[in-house]
């Protein structure tokens, strides 16, 4: 349903871009409207001159007005994409907070088996100092 709803856009676009630019230029092959160029002159004369406006938000809403659909498309995208970042932005909270977790976990572990380590290393060189002493008794036994 997206994908058709995309090329539809698409597809009258640049329809309205193509008679746009012919309507421009009329002597390069394309067609002439005559009576759309007068009617264009009409309301051209009709409609005040913009005021001179500095602010930012003025400016981006004449951009997109000028556009027309191309403009619409672009407010579509933008807030998809604000969207799409926000959901984004949750996944990464949810990830991070599992890997803190895992990390946790992992010391905790780690710390586990140290310890037992350090017990089987007593436990050897207890077995070590038993196995020294009895070859000294076997040894000054047999000797003597």
């Amino acid at each position: 349903m997206k994908y058709i709803f995309l090329a539809a856009a698409l597809f009258f676009s640049t329809e309205a871009v193509a008679d746009k630019l012919m309507a421009q230029h009329p002597a390069s092959g394309g067609y002439e409207y005559p009576q759309q160029e007068a009617r264009f002159l009409q309301l051209q004369a009709l409609q005040a001159p913009p005021p001179n406006s500095t602010s930012i938000s003025d400016m981006m809403v004449d951009i997109f007005l000028e556009q027309g659909i191309l403009g619409v498309m672009l407010l579509i995208l933008g807030g998809y994409f604000y969207k799409t970042e926000s959901l984004a932005r949750t996944d990464r909270i949810n990830l991070q907070n599992k890997l803190e977790t895992l990390v946790e976990r992992s010391q905790d572990n780690l710390v586990e088996v140290k310890t037992h380590l350090a017990s089987l290393d007593a436990r050897m060189s207890n077995l070590e100092r038993e196995t020294e002493g009895m070859k000294d008794y076997i040894f000054t036994k047999f000797k003597g």
